[in-house]
């Protein structure tokens, strides 16, 4: 399979990919549970549904957040907490099958990723989200 084939020192591509969905979806767990924070400390007429809604959504990432922690720990791969290097890029190291490194990601395009990630989630196209 050409999707699993070491790359020269270290994780396959289907490993990098599942460590880029989980940082992914790690950051967007902090989002999402910030903005039901922010809804709940505030009036709205429907706070409480919306407050459920979030509360589904938040289940539904944590859900696929253990997923892929068990596929992950299954091939030897960890990530570990995230280490902001300055303003503009911040950094996870790993630990994959005997290989350590770090995935580094540029603040605005980890945000972009979450959108995305986001829209798949709640179902929408980015055209529906402008």
């Amino acid at each position: 399979m050409e999707q699993n084939r070491p790359t020269e020192h270290g994780p396959t591509i289907e490993d990098t990919l599942m460590m880029d969905n989980y940082i992914v979806l790690i950051t967007l767990i902090k989002v999402v549970d910030h903005d039901l924070r922010q809804i709940s400390a505030s009036d709205f007429k429907m706070g409480t549904i919306y407050e459920a809604f979030f509360e589904k959504l938040l289940n539904r990432i944590l859900k696929d957040i253990k997923e892929l922690k068990t596929a992950m720990k299954k091939k030897g791969i960890v990530v570990r907490d995230r280490v902001n290097r300055d303003k503009e890029y911040v950094y996870w190291p790993y630990l994959c099958r005997g290989y350590s490194g770090n995935i580094n990601r540029w603040i605005y395009a980890l945000k972009s990723q979450c959108n995305e990630k986001l829209r798949e989630y709640l179902d929408l196209k980015e055209s529906d989200s402008e």
